[in-house]
């Protein structure tokens, strides 16, 4: 059975993929390494809300997410092309 956050992940960006014609990427240090269960649903959430806001409001073309192990700290970056916003 596979399982655990990357698989998660992948599967996200996949179907994300399917729906969009953004270019999706995906990188990750972990193979089916499982976190306290609170931990993969909150970076799950993560990473499917920030895709979203990508996609439907920066209208990125190209969204790279990428998420590793070191140690004891669990890092998600993503990173997009899409428009940002100003800051006073």
């Amino acid at each position: 059975m596979i399982c655990g956050i990357h698989f998660a992940l992948k599967q996200l960006i996949d179907t994300t993929n399917r729906n969009t014609s953004a270019l999706l990427t995906f990188t990750s240090n972990l193979k089916d390494e499982r976190f306290d269960p609170k931990i993969e649903v909150g970076l799950y959430r993560i990473a499917q809300e920030a895709l979203n806001n990508a996609v439907k409001h920066a209208d990125a073309t190209e969204i790279h997410l990428e998420i590793s192990q070191e140690n004891v700290r669990i890092g998600l970056v993503i990173k997009d092309n899409g428009n940002g916003f100003r800051t006073i």
